[in-house]
């Protein structure tokens, strides 16, 4: 069991990771592209394109961090108000919205997945490509609500 833990480990630590590498990069390519449009006047066919990809891969990345971290926006006024036992309620039911949200995501995505054809203009890549991230994300989404779940299903015994 150690070993998975620490591969578990690794696997969370590229999880924060690789949105602050994507980050980096769309401001680099960015950059890149405003120098390029403005001072060569010649530029990039590409920018634009790999600028979106980094984005939508690194908001999904994210938000299943987030909820893995439990960082998602929420009214912690409740927390203050609500006893033990209503916040217990209100962290069950935030998790089953949330599982059937990433159901209903996952389905379509994975839906939207199938049907969708086509390479993108700059880059030539599959345009699945910039998709598969949907499925993906909503998967490790789920993972994460299960185990909140059952981690506020047993605060609820304890209570």
């Amino acid at each position: 069991m150690p070993n998975f833990r620490k591969i578990l480990n690794f696997y969370y630590r590229i999880e924060e990771i690789l949105p602050i590498v994507l980050f980096v990069l769309i401001l680099l390519i960015t950059g890149a592209q405003v120098v390029a449009r403005y001072v060569f006047v010649k530029p990039f066919s590409w920018a634009e394109e790999i600028s979106r990809l980094f984005f939508i891969w690194m908001i999904f990345i994210g938000a299943a961090t987030a909820v893995r971290e439990n960082t998602h926006i929420r009214l912690e006024a409740l927390d203050n108000i609500l006893p033990r036992k209503g916040r217990v309620l209100v962290n069950i039911v935030i998790g089953l919205l949330g599982l059937a949200f990433a159901l209903v995501t996952i389905t379509q995505g994975y839906i939207w997945l199938i049907q969708v054809k086509g390479y993108s203009p700059a880059l030539h890549i599959d345009i699945k490509f910039k998709y598969v991230i949907v499925p993906i994300s909503m998967f490790l989404i789920i993972i994460y609500l299960i185990r909140k779940m059952i981690i506020a299903l047993k605060d609820w015994k304890g209570v």
